[in-house]
């Protein structure tokens, strides 16, 4: 999905090399060359943010570093309905304040980075209810934990649609 949204926007799709493990595929557009890395889990539940473990982050950026290049990290989330992603060096960068708890964001929490869901990223595109149902069935989370995953990526869905189904039936 990821890779077809970067196909969309001009790029050529490239496997990745051996030594750059943790990333996905290149994308290459003219002179731009992006490392791209896709994590296929949804937010946390009952927090605002989604995350990845430090000592990945600091491979992500080694591996930009050893070849000059940005590393673009794109997650694909069943709870937001969407896949959205940013650079790393701009997820690092920006700063939020969440209104509700005040939590600063990106935070440190047990070896997890945590970046404020959706304000850090890009909105990549929205996935079908379909989707969303095919993913949650792959996701290696408890079955409890999925079925609370799934509910809330469908109720999620419904309510960003629900506004604008009520506008076409006007």
């Amino acid at each position: 999905m990821v890779k077809d949204h970067f196909k969309s926007m001009g790029y050529c799709i490239y496997p990745a090399p051996e030594e750059s493990a943790p990333i996905d595929f290149i994308a290459i557009k003219e002179k731009e060359m992006v490392f791209v890395e896709v994590k296929t889990k949804p937010r946390r539940l009952y927090h605002p943010d989604t995350g990845i473990d430090v000592k990945r982050l600091k491979e992500y950026k080694g591996i930009s570093l050893k070849h000059n290049t940005r590393c673009f990290l794109a997650f694909v989330d069943i709870i937001e309905g969407s896949a959205y992603g940013n650079y790393i060096d701009v997820l690092e960068k920006r700063e939020i304040t969440d209104r509700k708890t005040g939590k600063k964001y990106p935070s440190v929490e047990k070896e997890i980075i945590y970046f404020k869901v959706p304000e850090s990223f890009l909105i990549l595109f929205d996935l079908s209810p379909k989707s969303i149902k095919e993913l949650a069935s792959l996701n290696t989370a408890s079955n409890r934990y999925r079925s609370k995953m799934e509910s809330r990526a469908m109720t999620h869905k419904l309510e960003t649609f629900m506004p604008a189904l009520q506008l076409e039936e006007e």
